[in-house]
């Protein structure tokens, strides 16, 4: 199951540019990810849709945050830790990623699958994507 608010693909990969606005906390970007993290996790409770799609992969189930508090937290740190290294843009730090579906990775497979652009407070982070 694919969430996405702008387009469809059959890639299991897009690019995306994400720009973080200087000063933004952990707790107010983790405001802003709580309703695309709380779709992410409770799919990936559900592990017979989530072992089906992910079924050559399921060493994500290990790696996986236990708790929806716990995801909610590594994906904050994540996209903070990614837009470090970022291009400084005025009062904006921006970074170009590829994320995808079939990584092994919690962090680039709930970007690509399940943060929703439209959850975001373009006061403070902005996101698109594209193939």
């Amino acid at each position: 199951m694919r969430i996405k608010s702008d387009f469809i693909t059959n890639s299991s990969s897009a690019s995306f540019l994400v720009a973080i606005k200087h000063g933004t906390t952990k707790d107010a970007l983790k405001e802003i990810l709580a309703p695309s993290v709380k779709r992410y996790f409770d799919y990936s409770l559900n592990e017979e849709y989530f072992m089906r799609d992910f079924r050559d992969e399921t060493d994500l189930l290990k790696t996986a945050p236990v708790t929806e508090e716990d995801l909610l937290d590594f994906i904050a740190s994540s996209i903070l830790g990614d837009v470090k290294s970022g291009m400084e843009l005025g009062d904006w730090t921006a970074i170009a990623r590829e994320y995808g579906s079939e990584d092994s990775g919690v962090f680039s497979n709930f970007m690509y699958s399940f943060f929703n652009a439209r959850d975001a407070n373009p006061e403070i982070i902005k996101v698109d994507s594209y193939c």
